[in-house]
């Protein structure tokens, strides 16, 4: 594909049109690849976070969201739907790579039940921080 790209064989168009397909291959190699090729359109990126997410491809994930063009209403709601579905991992990714704010954790906190894995996540980073300022 780079040298494809090199030789001036792919175009933006066909870029702008593979790049949420590469985004499902978990290929974080490819998606970095392609994000710098082009200027990706905002419903494109969202498509390929959305896409990554569906699929648990926590370094794609992880790199869309690094770039700081995913539309925060789009992460908001893949947070919210894993929360509900209980899909830790992912949420566990986003929160790693500080794409959970407080307050996010907060309001989807407030829609999963109190047993829910959620709730034991949040316990879990409640005490890691406690843990952290009693060390200070």
């Amino acid at each position: 594909m780079e040298v494809l790209y090199l030789k001036g064989c792919i175009s933006f168009d066909v870029i702008v049109e593979v790049f949420p397909e590469a985004s499902r291959s978990s290929s974080v190699d490819a998606v970095e690849f392609l994000y710098p090729t082009a200027s990706i359109p905002t419903y494109v990126m969202d498509e390929a976070f959305q896409n990554a997410a569906d699929l648990n491809c926590a370094k794609v994930v992880d790199f869309l969201y690094k770039t700081g063009e995913i539309f925060s209403m789009m992460i908001e709601e893949t947070v919210m739907i894993t929360a509900q579905d209980e899909d830790m991992y992912f949420v566990e990714c986003l929160f790693n790579c500080g794409g959970i704010p407080q307050e996010l954790l907060d309001k989807d906190a407030q829609s999963t039940p109190p047993a829910s894995l959620f709730h034991l996540f949040l316990s879990r980073i409640r005490n890691s921080e406690s843990v952290k300022r009693t060390k200070l």
